[in-house]
């Protein structure tokens, strides 16, 4: 009786995420997919790229394997996109979270990636210049000096900063870009916030089916907010049994003050275990669906 008291007790002043159903009734934001935690360090399109990377278990490249649970979920959150509005299409996206640590990024690169599978043009811009591990022009070890902030400053041609991140092999052919973050000027919000962010992001948007942007935190940097508000719309990435249901509230108030177009909501990480949200979907649909001789 202790126990299980104690279990009710520690459930019941838990404030973090971690139904999609309370998540909608609570912030009034649809979630468009649930991300398996992925607990192990299967080879995926890129896993070379991630083995001296300590995140590598957090920022994988998920494998294009339609049994898998992981493929699925970006697959899913894919086409739920393409049919989120009637009259729009969400060819800019901008991935941000509330806090760190939620997962934007590994979001944002796959997909990218799932995007690139179809046959799409797709660029993904590393924006988030704070983060000093992780962010894409790390995990990618791009080397070239070029970058987003020097487009902006005028140094550099959008095509000389562009870098090919391309995955070829005999049963896939993925084209994709990205954009790393280049030299960091000693203002680098002035340039993020002006018009010639605004510009860039117009003119990549003619060139490419899909521009996905990995933002920043919007609790705690002021610019996610204005760049939020360039894209078509806005991803916001949480993280289950992490984020708190009053950081998703605020970020949403954040969003919505800029005049930015909040698509959906992600929940990353959730746990593949019994009494889980994630659990049940799973291993209702699809093992018994790929468990069928």
């Amino acid at each position: 009786m202790i126990g299980g008291f104690t279990v009710f007790i520690v459930e019941y002043i838990d404030n973090t995420v971690k139904d999609p159903e309370i998540l909608k009734l609570k912030t009034g934001l649809p979630v468009y997919t649930s991300i398996p935690l992925i607990e192990n360090n299967r080879n995926g399109f890129f896993s070379k790229i991630f083995k001296k990377n300590s995140l590598s278990s957090e920022l994988k490249i998920i494998e294009p394997d339609l049994s898998s649970a992981e493929f699925e979920a970006f697959r899913k959150l894919s086409i739920n996109l393409e049919f989120a509005h009637p009259d729009k299409k969400y060819k800019v996206i901008y991935v941000t979270s509330p806090s760190p640590e939620e997962g934007k990024t590994f979001v944002a690169l796959n997909l990218g990636f799932v995007y690139a599978s179809k046959g799409n043009k797709v660029i993904v811009i590393d924006s988030d210049f704070r983060k000093k591990k992780g962010h894409i022009t790390d995990i990618f070890e791009i080397k070239k000096e070029a970058g987003l902030f020097d487009i902006l400053t005028g140094e550099e041609k959008i095509e000389n900063a562009i870098t090919d991140v391309s995955h070829h092999n005999d049963k896939l052919d993925i084209k994709i870009d990205v954009i790393p973050v280049g030299k960091i000027p000693a203002n680098p919000l002035i340039f993020l916030e002006s018009e010639k962010m605004k510009k860039l992001i117009k003119d990549l948007k003619e060139e490419y089916d899909y521009v996905i942007i990995d933002g920043t935190p919007v609790l705690l940097f002021a610019d996610s907010a204005y760049i939020a508000n360039y894209a078509d719309g806005v991803i916001l990435t949480i993280r289950y049994g992490k984020t708190n249901f009053k950081e998703v509230e605020e970020a949403r108030d954040i969003l919505l003050s800029s005049k930015s177009d909040i698509i959906g909501v992600v929940i990353n990480a959730v746990p593949k275990k019994r009494g889980s949200h994630y659990y049940y979907y799973y291993y209702k649909y699809y093992s018994k669906y790929y468990g069928k001789e």
